[in-house]
């Protein structure tokens, strides 16, 4: 099992290394957005704050559709990378959120 294991994830950072570097680099602990340096600056569209706000996976999953059914595999990978930023972005600012009200309690 575990050979077959190393076999896919070489297979897929290999067939796909912009997708495995995002899903698997360290989650930075102050993202700059809107035009700063996160490393999503390779994505198609800037996030900006009401982007990370509205996220929802709903949402995700028919931008990824239509992104397939406009520009096929490649428009949809690309889609797939923005959603994924998008998510540990939201994620990372409900943690600090989280941790600023505990904190002023």
């Amino acid at each position: 099992m575990q050979d077959f294991h190393e076999k896919m994830r070489l297979h897929i950072s290999s067939m796909l290394p912009n997708l495995s570097s995002t899903v698997h680099r360290p989650v930075a602990s102050n993202p700059k957005i809107n035009g700063g340096d996160i490393e999503a600056s390779s994505l198609a569209a800037v996030i900006k704050d009401h982007d990370i706000d509205s996220w929802t996976w709903d949402a995700a999953k028919e931008r990824m559709n239509e992104a397939y059914e406009r520009g096929g595999a490649p428009a949809w990978l690309a889609a797939v990378a923005r959603e994924l930023e998008l998510e540990r972005l939201q994620l990372m600012r409900r943690r600090q959120e989280s941790d600023l009200r505990r904190s002023n309690q």
